[in-house]
């Protein structure tokens, strides 16, 4: 075939693309409809007339090959009207063919599909015809997104369709893995329109799916350089830094300083929504012995940064500190403007936006704390500058944020002293407020301060303070299902489902089936733990799930020795454990190994087996570490002393105002 009859084929196939978008949806309606019957009848009957054209294309050279090119263009070509009865004699033929029948059980294929057809000698010659028909079904599928999402504005209902294709999806990925994780990013790449909501909805699919570190970065250039809203990149900021904090392998993938960089890119957008000028707040002239702790998202004592908070604001009225809470609410938790793949929706409590005091208890004396929470600061800015204001106007001696990516803070630090304390014992994400770390600085965070433009001594080193409520009391081990001769393991927390990865299963198994005697306690939500009974004889018979336990303490009080799983967090529970006696095993790593010292830190799961195994064959080096453990829970609940020698180093920052962002 020459080039001008290449062209001619070119030319006669862009123009049956004209009628792709509403072939499409025409197709799509009606099987919301419930009428893909007529649907399959149409699609059947146009095939025959566009697989005329592609006849005479040399460089397809199957069957398989042509029905497929020819039912695709089935939907290129589709007209509602004026079929003639020679293409409906040739129904049959196509209703039988295997490449027909997956196609309509994929029916609506996204337009995006197509453009690759228009140059017809060229561009077909480069398509791997076997690749796609060896993708699989569930993957296919993924075609049909863009086209759905493009109507959600009309029929919102459809969202919940698209998420069941995505979820069917991974979930049949995950189970067959008949397809490789690159082949998968290929196949959606392929399928990417030009709409910017619907790239970050696929781009956000892949990343928990493939755990691509390419697809992390093509999210957080939305942030930086995207054209979304402000609100929408909040969304997306949130988004990351939950998954990258709940999902190991996610954590993986993502790059430290470019998220920090996305931080203070969403800063900058945020610091002009501010129009008032607020001059700097001499320190002389400040309300002494005052404090505003602002927090971005305030829940139950269940949640280790509300109760991090508390124990804060506890310690500050200690010293004859003036105590007042902000929770900002800046985590997304109601009424997305974007729409993600498992999208990060923070708990948040709505009553509270009526609340004016906050009270707690601690060595049976009642606190009564100001309390505001913010209601919609991110979108309005009437609220973001009377918020401002209020502060201003208060004129404390600090403010601080307990979590970081903490916006109003930042903001703060334009005008008085702000410090920003992170719930972990990570560098804290800030911009312009002073950062603090509850340990050493050490080389890892050399590339941050460079990055943040920021030295050694502007970090305040802070010691980290608990607050833990002693129990005598103490559960029985049969209201749990735990044999009384085992040596009881407790596991702990919040995202057991995300944390407790295919290499961890396997390290535990190892462990159950090595030492006999162990017998493992999760506590918290692990709804794959039926699954994993019925995957591991270890598991169903020498592991309970007892979900979250409001008298964690009294749990304790029936284990052996805490074992930390690879994560962030779990600090708090860790230091729980501690004061009851237990032995902490974890990995010298993460916010665990910071808070119980370098004594209960092993290098790898073997280390941590022979520890459990020599802690039950002797006793009495098992009443050592139990001695250890409390004497480290000690240090750790020192909260007064190391409180005021935090306050005291945070003066010292104050005399001068912080570098500007």
């Amino acid at each position: 075939m020459d080039t001008d009859e290449r062209q001619g084929i070119a030319a006669q196939i862009a123009a049956l693309h004209e009628t792709c978008e509403s072939a499409i949806h025409y197709i799509y309606n009606k099987a919301v409809d419930g009428e893909l019957a007529s649907v399959k009848d149409i699609a059947a009957d146009t095939a025959a007339a566009y697989s005329a054209i592609l006849r005479h294309v040399d460089v397809i050279a199957t069957k398989q090959e042509m029905q497929f090119f020819s039912l695709l263009g089935a939907l290129i070509q589709l007209e509602l009207n004026g079929l003639s009865q020679a293409l409906q004699d040739r129904r049959r033929e196509y209703q039988t063919s295997g490449a027909f029948r997956a196609l309509v059980n994929h029916y609506c294929f996204s337009e995006q599909l197509f453009p690759c057809l228009q140059n017809c000698g060229a561009t077909v010659g480069t398509i791997d015809v076997e690749h796609i028909f060896s993708t699989p079904r569930y993957i296919l599928k993924l075609a049909q997104l863009p086209m759905i999402l493009s109507q959600t504005q009309q029929k919102p209902s459809l969202l919940s369709y698209c998420d069941s294709i995505l979820q069917q999806a991974e979930a049949r990925f995950a189970e067959t893995r008949d397809i490789s994780s690159e082949a998968v990013g290929s196949f959606v790449e392929t399928i990417m329109p030009e709409d910017r909501h619907t790239q970050i909805l696929l781009y956000s699919f892949l990343l928990q799916v493939t755990f691509d570190p390419r697809y992390f970065a093509l999210l957080t250039d939305y942030i930086q350089n995207g054209e979304i809203t402000v609100a929408a990149k909040n969304e997306l900021y949130w988004f990351l830094l939950h998954k990258s904090f709940a999902v190991p392998k996610i954590r993986q993938a993502r790059n430290s300083c470019s998220m920090r960089a996305c931080y203070q890119s969403l800063f900058q957008e945020w610091k002009r929504q501010v129009v008032k000028h607020r001059d700097w707040l001499p320190y002389m002239n400040r309300k002494k012995k005052s404090v505003i702790i602002l927090t971005s998202q305030f829940l139950g004592l269940m949640h280790a940064p509300t109760r991090m908070a508390m124990d804060h604001c506890i310690s500050l009225k200690k010293l004859g500190w003036d105590v007042s809470i902000i929770n900002v609410a800046s985590m997304p938790h109601d009424s997305l403007s974007l729409y993600l793949y498992k999208p990060f929706v923070a708990n948040h409590i709505p009553k509270l936006d009526h609340v004016s005091y906050i009270e707690d208890e601690a060595d049976n004396i009642r606190y009564k704390l100001p309390f505001r929470q913010c209601k919609e600061i991110l979108t309005s800015r009437v609220e973001l500058e009377s918020v401002l204001d209020f502060i201003y106007q208060v004129n404390p001696e600090l403010v601080y944020c307990v979590g970081d990516s903490n916006l109003l803070g930042d903001l703060c630090s334009q005008f008085t002293t702000v410090a920003v304390l992170p719930c972990s014992f990570e560098f804290p994400v800030m911009a312009g407020s002073i950062p603090v770390i509850f340990r050493r600085l050490c080389e890892s965070d050399g590339e941050i301060l460079l990055h943040d433009n920021l030295e050694a001594g502007d970090v305040v080193e802070a010691t980290p303070t608990y607050r833990v409520t002693r129990q005598e009391k103490k559960f029985e081990r049969s209201a749990f299902d735990v044999p009384e001769s085992a040596f009881a393991v407790a596991i702990v927390g919040n995202r057991l489902d995300q944390e407790i990865d295919a290499p961890c299963v396997e390290e535990l198994d190892r462990l159950l089936q090595n030492d006999p005697e162990v017998f493992l306690v999760f506590i918290g939500s692990l709804t794959k733990h039926g699954e994993l009974c019925s995957r591991f004889r270890t598991f169903a018979a020498r592991s309970v799930c007892i979900g979250y336990q409001q008298e964690l303490m009294a749990v304790y009080g029936m284990c052996d020795a805490y074992l930390n799983i690879p994560r962030s967090g779990g600090g708090t529970s860790a230091v729980e454990a501690l004061v009851a006696g237990l032995p902490v095993m974890t990995l010298p790593a993460g916010d665990v190994a910071f808070a119980v010292g370098e004594a209960f830190q092993f290098a790898g799961f073997s280390e941590i087996e022979q520890y459990v195994r020599r802690c039950i064959i002797d006793r009495e080096f098992y009443k050592e570490q139990q001695s250890r453990a409390e004497r480290r829970a000690e240090a750790l609940l020192d909260s007064k002393a190391a409180m005021a020698d935090f306050i005291e180093k945070l003066r010292g920052k104050a005399m001068l105002p912080p570098k500007r962002q």
